[in-house]
């Protein structure tokens, strides 16, 4: 949701936060005036480095009180641009002497906006590419700038801030220090071991080096054995550590961080003062053994920094000493253990410097200055013939050094003198040096050759190319290994992607091998991240979908139909649901160091590019959790797996009996405070107590379990288990929303699944079988919660099931529908890719790990997609047959009166009401108000008739079984059991309500700059030229007279905007006609003319960041979605306006998703245009060139159900494109044969 406050708060975010080393560039001059406040840091490309209470990346400003005395920025004002000093001023707002304020740039506020942590919002955002920013006094006087005399401050990099320096940073510990260490063996080394007069020598401590540790494995790629310095005997379970360091002035320490590098615990002591620890208890002592491990291996080799600031009083000037007690977790695996610790200080005094910040510190002192940064005079991409690159930095006096082998370029690298030649695969990095600076940032491109015989490679798929550049992909929990990708999207007139052509994506991505037993399979599937230049995440969209760092590249191997993960994840899609995007693409992977990609050896065949399960707001959308700290209380924020969950970062709930493990997925473990761990353990625990009560109910708290889970996800998630029979529930993720309850989900690893399995661990039915039930939680097998075993317990439950399965039987899990999506799914591979793929990986008709019967019979691809189709119909047949049938109706008419008649049954009776309440009571008895059936039931206006059959007695006899004390349904009695069919609810038909037909089809939020003429109107403000359209695409002509807008409230203030059509002129608006809501009308029309129809002016106002819009008839929300500026950056202050590219689709969901709407084609849009059948493009008419954009979609008469769109077709609402839409168009009157106009 997004917002603008209409009013000033004078609450604002103030932090003296120290923060570790960044590095910058002197770069371009800066203007300061002294004892004024002034801009000392910004960022321009935030993509997670500071979040504002949202949780948005915004850009960001520091200022800083540079003077000795407190001030009142009230009247200072923030520009970014030179010839309008005034754009945003600050409220009230003192700052002491030296203090730091951080303010969001994010262009979603007006003066003095306020985000619920107290940050300050300005009214416009920082252009990464370079620009112009300034800090101006109440006297119009520019105190600080960046950008001087018409010179843009230089191009920023993502997640590096800029600004001024004033410190430095120096190492006082390393991890080759000189050092005293001690393994205890039999008792304490004393008990003053960590303080600075100990004498260490007495004590019986050995010379050694700071980093001290064992390692059994050498050989492993998470092994310490370069890391550790000083030996220690294997097995040890502790060590102590004594590092002296020499301070010569301790006034001038700004601040201490302590970087630990451990395995798998340790207590810090500076002079004897505890300043630090990790997994270790408070009480540590020579004979402590840790009960848990602290992190994973691969983890333990990067540094993990402790803020020590708060513990300068400890130190002394001269000599001082850094004493570590490290631990080790003994229990189970003890092949080895770390401590390497290093001390770093921030030291002032230093002269100003201004560049970049690779570590950036928001609300800090800013430290360290370094060389500029490298510019390439081309990108990286796919070579069709040698490449030329040019090397730049804007310092003349700068070396710059490079690399082709993937290293960093150090002082040893070779310097450029002149342009590169590329004519093989590789990675060009290159950094700048300077005399009396730090090296800069590096920066890199790389580059793909071609080998001849894959030049002319093209096909209907995208393609992905991956280039190792000879770093061999890791597997397990290993950091990812460091690769160059570049996709290519087909075209979209051809509908062909060719190799060579411009592609969608390149860059540096970092693969890793995925899977437990499938990391074993010859086709391999990988983790796919994307990276920047330093392997850092970066977010960017692949193919469409939305940008994240995060995907798979999914290898189908054992599931020779090569879709079941992408039918299963449409399928919980359609249920209303997230579910990871997905893509079919072609891969090549080159791996061996060759010089050029071939066909020969790289093609690895078809594999599926997916998005991967993580918050957010275009994943599974849960803000994070509250933060205790503040004063928050905690109520959500986790997305958690269970099943084989990593014991390393677990958390296990006992309610059932039985231990079950719990793995924070996102935020991982280590992002969460204890407060917050323990709330979502607390909360699990409250949940397992209601549902294993007696009654389902705490008798402690008297809540059900129902108030801790959203029943209708639970329910859908066990419909997708049981139909899709999937056995492998090692990979099973719930959330928990802030405010919100347990949402089962998303799905994940379904290829296992649909009757792809020739076994089923313990149970009597075997998996490829079409009957049975999924009754892998009855001996807690392959990772599945043992929560639906009492869940299958409550009959309430089941009959949910019932019911929802019922529903989804006439709709989404319909025969025709799963049917032709599987259809579609095998045409578009069927076309030419699985030939390839099965010509590289000859599995058909072979065992590959888990083929069920009749393998050697499937001799091609499409007899596995049939053995699929014909699995699933057979699957959902059974699930019908176990349930009592829901009665058929018909209605009858005679005399002007309508009636129902319910089908005869012989066994049982149908109950039924008609005031819509459900004639099956909890716990399932007959209602005192339900009618058993005998005839034809007249309704009366408003009536809704409920019925269900309800057999006598149980259709089959429930078995119990005893697992461990408690008593479980058997296969024979789950589910079947309920004596109730599903319901059928019939209310006579009623007159559809116009107002359905009502959509927002065009938005202004953040209108184009205005233009001479206008500002000497009078029209200076490009906000006065906002506007929302609205238009027709119902049927019939809509009354608006009780329509309105509603602003949003949160936390006591309201946002968007207020109108009311009751007091409007304008209170009808025909079939297919437009109309206008505006933020100034007399603007507006200066603007668009008097011809658009103008309903009139809104109180409030639209966001420039994003608006949450809201549109209700009577008090029914009809329409309400939040728009992105982040969706199309043209329409964010650059002329154009947001179009909704299918004003007619009946999914309103469609309005939250920025891919449903394009920026204008026209300057300022079209708005009053009408809604026009026939026109595609939403140009405002109908003419040939609507024709060529529908047919060269190639969906006309195209026998799939419900695929197209308005602009590919579907003019008439029912989904296809077919002659009835072209008749439509053309009766309507509105060809025109000149084109546009």
């Amino acid at each position: 949701m997004f917002h603008r406050r209409t009013g000033r708060s004078s609450r604002f975010r103030q932090t003296n936060r120290l923060y570790t080393r960044p590095n910058f560039e002197c770069l371009e001059s800066r203007r300061l005036l002294a004892g004024h406040p002034v801009i000392t840091e910004f960022m321009a490309r935030n993509a997670g480095n500071l979040r504002d209470r949202d949780g948005r990346s915004e850009d960001w400003i520091e200022i800083q009180n540079q003077g000795d005395q407190p001030i009142d920025l009230i009247g200072y004002r923030l520009t970014d641009r030179q010839d309008d000093l005034s754009r945003w001023s600050f409220p009230s707002v003192t700052l002491d002497a030296g203090q730091h304020l951080v303010v969001f740039a994010s262009g979603r506020a007006t003066d003095g906006r306020v985000d619920p942590a107290g940050y300050l919002h300005t009214s416009f955002r920082l252009a990464a590419d370079g620009d112009y920013l300034a800090l101006v006094s109440p006297e119009g006087q520019i105190v600080s700038e960046f950008g001087v005399d018409g010179t843009n401050y230089p191009r920023q990099i993502r997640d590096v801030s800029y600004g001024v320096a004033t410190t430095e940073t120096v190492s006082l510990v390393g991890s080759g220090s000189l050092a005293e260490y001690v393994v205890p063996l039999d008792g304490p080394p004393g008990t003053s071991w960590t303080e600075l007069e100990f004498d260490a020598a007495a004590a019986g401590f050995s010379a050694g080096f700071a980093a001290v540790g064992y390692e059994t494995r050498p050989t492993t790629r998470t092994s310490f054995s370069d890391e550790i310095l000083t030996p220690i005997p294997a097995d040890s379970h502790a060590v102590f550590v004594r590092v002296p360091f020499h301070l010569k002035d301790v006034s001038q320490v700004q601040a201490l961080t302590l970087g630990m590098k451990y395995d798998n615990g340790f207590v810090a002591y500076l002079n004897g003062v505890k300043v630090a620890q990790a997994n270790a208890p408070d009480d540590a002592s020579f004979e402590t053994v840790l009960e848990r491990r602290g992190t994973r291996d691969s983890n333990s080799l990067q540094y993990v920094d402790f803020d020590l600031s708060t513990s300068l009083g400890t130190l002394v000037d001269g000599r001082n000493v850094l004493a570590i007690h490290g631990l080790n977790y003994v229990r189970g695996d003890r092949s080895d253990m770390l401590t390497s610790p290093r001390l770093q200080a921030v030291i002032s005094g230093q002269p100003l410097a201004t560049g970049y910040f690779v570590t950036p510190t928001p609300g800090a002192l800013n430290i360290d200055a370094a060389a500029g940064l490298v510019d390439f005079s081309r990108r990286g991409a796919i070579l069709t013939e040698a490449a030329v690159v040019e090397l730049s930095t804007p310092s003349p006096t700068a070396t710059i050094r490079y690399t082709t082998d993937g290293s960093d370029p150090t002082t040893a690298s070779p310097s450029y003198s002149g342009p590169i030649t590329i004519q093989t695969s590789q990675p060009l990095r290159a950094r700048a040096f300077e005399d009396g600076l730090r090296p800069g940032p590096v920066a890199q491109e790389s580059f793909i050759a071609l080998a001849d015989d894959i030049r002319d490679f093209n096909t209907n798929l995208p393609i992905v190319v991956v280039d190792t550049f000879d770093v061999t992909i890791p597997g397990g929990d290993s950091e990812p290994g460091s690769s160059f990708s570049v996709i290519i999207q087909p075209d979209e007139v051809t509908g062909r992607a060719h190799i060579t052509a411009a592609h969608d994506f390149a860059g540096k991505v970092g693969l890793r091998v995925r899977g437990r037993s499938s990391a074993s399979f010859p086709k391999r599937q990988y983790k796919f991240e994307i990276q920047d230049e330093n392997g850092n995440d970066l977010d960017a969209s692949l193919l469409g979908m939305p940008s994240e760092s995060d995907w798979v590249l999914h290898a189908p191997y054992t599931d020779k139909s090569l879709m079941r993960n992408f039918f299963s994840y449409r399928l919980w899609e359609s249920l209303g649901y997230w579910s990871p995007r997905t893509q079919f693409v072609e891969v090549f992977l080159n791996t061996d160091g060759d010089e050029r990609v071939s066909y020969e050896d790289d093609y690895v065949g078809v594999y599926v590019l997916m998005e991967g399960i993580k918050a957010g707001e275009d994943r599974v959308d849960i803000q994070s959790p509250e933060d205790p700290t503040r004063g928050e209380q905690v109520t959500g924020g986790f997305l958690i797996e269970t099943g084989n969950a990593d014991s390393a970062n677990d958390f296990t709930t006992r309610g059932s009996g039985r231990s079950m493990a719990h793995y924070f997925h996102d935020p991982r473990r280590e992002e969460l405070s204890e407060v917050q761990r323990d709330w979502m353990q607390a909360y699990l625990e409250e949940f397992e107590s209601a549902l294993y009560a007696a009654s389902f109910t705490d008798p402690v708290t008297g809540k059900h379990y129902s108030d801790y889970i959203d029943l209708e996800a639970f329910v859908d998630f066990e419909i997708m288990r049981q139909f899709l029979k999937n056995f492998d529930g090692g990979s099973t993720y719930y959330s928990l929303g802030r405010g919100g309850k347990l949402q089962m989900g998303p799905l994940w690893d379904y290829n296992w699944a649909l009757g792809n399995v020739h076994y089923a661990e313990g149970n009597d039915i075997p998996g490829y079988r079409t009957d049975g039930w999924n009754l892998s939680w009855t001996a807690d097998l392959n990772g599945w919660p043992a929560w639906w075993r009492r869940l299958d317990q409550d009959v309430d439950y089941w009959q949910r099931f019932i019911d929802r399965w019922s529903e989804l039987r006439t709709s989404r899990l319909h025969e025709d529908a799963f049917l032709t999506q599987i259809d579609t799914l095998a045409d578009r591979l069927a076309a030419e890719s699985v030939d390839r793929n099965f010509s590289r990986w000859q599995i058909l008709r072979k065992f590959t790990n888990i083929s069920p019967p009749g393998y050697e019979e499937r001799d091609t691809y499409q007899k596995e997609v049939d053995y699929l189709k014909d699995w699933l119909v057979a699957r959902a047949a059974w699930i019908d047959s176990r349930f009592v049938a829901a009665p058929k109706y018909q209605v009858v008419s005679q005399d002007s009166r309508s009636s129902v008649a319910l089908n005869e049954t012989v066994e049982g009776s149908i109950y039924y009401t008609v005031d819509g309440t459900d004639p099956r009571l909890p716990g399932g008895k007959i209602a005192a108000n339900a009618v058993v059936y005998d005839g034809p039931v007249t309704l009366k206006d408003g009536e809704v008739l409920v019925a269900r059959l309800r057999v006598d007695g149980d259709r089959t006899q429930p078995v119990t079984v005893d697992v461990n004390g408690r008593q479980d349904l058997s296969d024979n009695g789950r589910f079947d059991g309920s004596p109730w069919s599903s319901p059928v609810y019939v209310e006579l038909p009623a007159p559809a309500s116009p107002v359905d037909g009502l959509r927002i089809t065009e938005i202004n939020y953040h209108p184009g700059t205005p233009t001479m003429q206008e500002v000497a109107a009078g029209f200076d403000d490009a906000d006065d030229f906002e506007f929302i359209e609205l238009t027709n695409v119902g049927a019939e002509t809509i009354d608006l007279v009780t329509a309105r807008f509603d602003r949003v409230d949160v936390e006591g203030e309201r946002y968007g905007v207020e109108f009311d059509f009751s007091s409007s002129g304008v209170r009808r608006i025909e079939l297919g006609q437009s109309i206008v809501v505006v933020e100034d009308i007399a603007a507006f029309r200066y603007r668009y003319g008097n011809d658009i129809r103008v309903a009139g002016e809104w109180r409030g106002g639209l966001g420039n960041g994003g608006e949450t819009i809201r549109l209700v008839d009577h008090e029914t929300v009809i329409h309400q979605f939040a728009y992105d500026d982040r969706w199309h950056p043209e329409t964010d202050g650059r002329g154009s306006t947001l179009e909704i590219i299918d004003a007619s689709a009946n999914n309103l969901h469609r309005w939250t998703q920025g891919d449903a709407w394009r920026p204008s084609n026209r300057v300022g849009g079209t708005p009053g245009v009408s809604y026009v059948p026939g026109d595609a493009n939403r140009d405002g008419v109908f003419n040939s060139q609507d024709l060529d954009l529908v047919f060269a979609a190639g969906e006309y008469e195209d026998d799939i159900p419900h695929n197209s769109t308005f602009g590919e077709g579907d003019w008439n609402g029912d989904g296809d494109f077919t002659s009835e839409d072209i008749v439509l168009a053309f009766i309507a009157g509105h060809y025109q044969t000149g084109g546009q106009v």
